[in-house]
């Protein structure tokens, strides 16, 4: 045969041969489960298997000359272009990645895309790609690390649990209706109810009605999700009928799931409060000594003062220096001895003969003070200046006592300056914090304390007149309305006096 006979002749074999080559290749690519495409340089698909076909529901003409981002989210597409572009770039040719494909109904089918390069004479002519559908092992997978999040999770609970059931306080989560959501083992064996009963149970009914309104627990609650705090004294009523009294503090969160809840405890204060019985009778009782022992020495010293008096006009003229001084030493002893013993009945009077506490506009009050030390201001030429007041819950006399004193030390210890004072007012939480600040002879911070114990005096009488109770007297009419008062200063540099109240209740206070 000759060579042209022989090339003529080998024409229809090498098409026949690569006609039944192409067949095998696609019999081959139907045959495997995994899904097998081609996509041109432009990322358009020129073929797929039967796999592709059936598993994502589209007809073969629908994916022809389609872009690949038919079938992905617009952020897959782009991930598939990244990909080719870093391999055109390295040396390698092909990369596995994993990709949610789009089905035809819009479901979807997690798959392993393995991604090879193509090329044809020597440039970039397109990709092939193998997608196997891994959605079962990534579900089982997920299961997997779901129930082993589980298990954790379940270990963690058991473990705060612990933790918590370890806790003397009650513990608990309540929901916006008031249904408790968890708690600790101390509920159970304070109340006498199960766990099973626990949960049925709403919040209210764990109080005493008789003891403490509904209402008020209600409030609290309430309060706890409006302001994220809340705190509530309250009577537990057991599954006995008995009754224990218990003190409950709660903050808001949120749940996992991020609905609000208050999450908190509850302390049994039947000790507390027995202890604080004891103190209160016995402090009535002290009071109640150091009123009448006060009010009985004022007879005996009038009577001193008055014969020392009544002496000194009848044998006055008789007597010679010596024993005048002496008398008059004698009269002014007593006269200051009265007036320490009318600070002490002023002292004890605080608990035993306060008012009620009402709403105080401390601006009306303050303005009340000054009128009372209108005389002293004056003489002194003091600048008084007062920043805006609020309103707040206490006695309106005992206050009034507080801010004369304040004041009028002030003035008295502001050395050979004109008294400069200044009253402001700053709100912390629930209370507000008062400050009457003055730019006098200040005190040395070793006696901060010191000056609020009774007759306890850093000055003469003959530098500083005064009984040495007045601060003192502001302490405890303070601690009366439930505040702290505490003083900042240095020698020479002035002083702060700071106290803090309870706010009046209202949308301006």
């Amino acid at each position: 045969m000759s060579d042209h006979e022989e090339a003529a002749g080998s024409g229809p074999r090498t098409e026949r041969t690569e006609a039944e080559a192409l067949q095998h290749y696609r019999t081959l690519a139907n045959a495997v489960d995994d899904g097998i495409y081609r996509l041109d340089a432009e990322s358009r698909f020129v073929a797929v298997n039967d796999v592709v076909v059936e598993r994502l529901g589209y007809a073969r003409e629908e994916l022809l000359g389609e872009p690949v981002s038919t079938i992905l989210a617009d952020g897959d597409a782009e991930r598939v272009e990244t990909l080719i572009r870093d391999l055109l770039a390295s040396d390698e040719d092909a990369r596995t990645v994993e990709l949610p494909v789009r089905t035809a109904d819009g479901g979807r089918v997690v798959c392993e895309v393995r991604v090879s390069l193509l090329r044809a004479d020597g440039e970039f002519s397109g990709t092939v790609g193998v997608a196997r559908d891994i959605s079962e092992r990534t579900a089982t997978e997920r299961r997997f690390e779901r129930r082993a999040n589980e298990i954790e999770l379940e270990r963690y609970k058991q473990y705060t649990d612990d933790v918590l059931d370890a806790v003397d306080d009650i513990f608990y989560i309540l929901d916006e209706d008031g249904h408790l959501r968890r708690w600790n083992e101390s509920l159970c064996e304070v109340s006498g109810y199960a766990d099973d009963e626990v949960r049925s149970m709403h919040a209210l009914e764990f109080f005493d009605s008789g003891a403490v309104d509904s209402d008020d627990v209600s409030e609290a609650i309430r309060t706890g999700f409006e302001t994220g705090h809340t705190r509530i004294q309250a009577n537990v009523l057991t599954k006995d009928g008995d009754s224990v009294p218990y003190e409950f503090y709660g903050a808001s969160l949120e749940d996992p799931d991020g609905n609000p809840v208050i999450a908190g405890i509850g302390r049994d204060v039947t000790e507390r409060k027995e202890t604080k019985r004891r103190l209160e009778e016995s402090n009535e009782r002290l009071e109640q000594f150091a009123y009448a022992a006060s009010h009985d020495l004022q007879e005996p010293l009038r009577m001193v003062s008055s014969y020392l008096s009544l002496v000194d006009r009848r044998y006055g003229e008789e007597l010679d220096d010596d024993a005048a001084e002496f008398i008059e030493y004698a009269v002014d002893g007593a006269e200051r001895m009265r007036d320490m013993i009318d600070a002490l009945l002023t002292y004890s009077r605080v608990e035993m003969r306060g008012d009620d506490f009402d709403r105080i506009d401390l601006e009306t009050l303050l303005e009340d003070v000054q009128k009372n030390l209108e005389l002293k201001i004056e003489e002194t030429e003091a600048e008084v200046t007062v920043e805006s007041l609020p309103r707040v819950h206490g006695d309106r006399g005992q206050l009034q006592q507080v801010f004369q004193n304040l004041l009028s030390n002030a003035l008295e210890y502001s050395g050979d300056a004109r008294p400069r004072v200044h009253v402001s007012a700053t709100r912390r939480g629930s209370e507000w914090a008062l400050t009457v600040r003055d730019e006098g002879i200040g005190i040395d911070p070793k006696h901060a304390d010191r000056i609020f114990e009774v007759f306890q005096r850093l000055h003469t009488r003959d530098e500083h007149p005064g009984t040495g109770i007045g601060l003192a007297l502001c302490r405890r009419i303070v601690e009366r309305h439930g505040g702290r008062i505490w003083a900042d200063s240095e020698s020479g540099e002035g002083s702060a006096f700071r106290f803090t109240l309870p706010a009046a209740e209202g949308r301006d206070d």
